[in-house]
């Protein structure tokens, strides 16, 4: 089993060189501002006021097409005085997304935090982001998706797309996302099935 778990490895890898992937396997390390001021290495980002009571952190991740989205959505989150952990990436020079998108996803498990996600439509964050076990990631367009993502699907990312989805309404399905409860009752049972079992 070992040796067939290697060689499917092996080609996988073979298969990512082949066609070019091999280039942007890695996302960009994170850099951080601690929540006292500015150093190197660190994009822990804080504000002064709060309001935001339900989440007080939140990781975001982009691909170069979300990128100017998730600028946006990182000021409004500061504004309210909620931690932004930014994971990249930091300009519109194209990059993959996927690796981008596990790294923010596996900040959100580590810590317990809500993640935001973005690309051009958020449909291949959204996929990426599923990929990764314990992640309920869904693409939101409307209030209601924003709310019964969470009430009814309890998900813990949201991924949102910076070529459909204008700055104004970004920032009120960010805001419904992380003020509203998981409703529990019946869906709990759903949400808990959702995972697939472990081999």
């Amino acid at each position: 089993m070992r040796l067939k778990n290697k060689n499917k490895k092996e080609m996988e890898l073979l298969l990512a060189f082949r066609i070019g992937l091999l280039r942007r396997v890695n996302p960009p390390e994170p850099t951080f501002y601690p929540l006292d001021g500015p150093a190197s290495n660190s994009r822990i980002e804080k504000a002064d006021n709060a309001r935001m009571e339900a989440a007080r952190s939140v990781a975001l991740a982009t691909d170069h097409a979300g990128y100017r989205l998730k600028e946006a959505i990182k000021e409004h989150l500061l504004a309210q005085g909620i931690e932004v952990i930014d994971v990249g990436t930091f300009s519109e020079e194209p990059v993959d997304y996927p690796a981008i998108i596990r790294k923010g996803c596996f900040i959100a498990l580590e810590r317990s935090i809500p993640a935001i996600v973005f690309g051009g439509s958020g449909i291949g964050e959204s996929i990426a982001a599923n990929k990764v076990r314990g992640i309920r990631a869904a693409r939101c367009c409307s209030l209601d998706d924003a709310r019964l993502c969470r009430e009814h699907n309890d998900a813990n990312v949201m991924s949102l797309g910076g070529r459909v989805t204008p700055p104004d309404l970004a920032k009120q399905l960010v805001d419904v996302f992380l003020t509203t409860a998981f409703s529990g009752g019946r869906h709990i049972r759903r949400v808990a099935d959702l995972e697939p079992p472990e081999v």
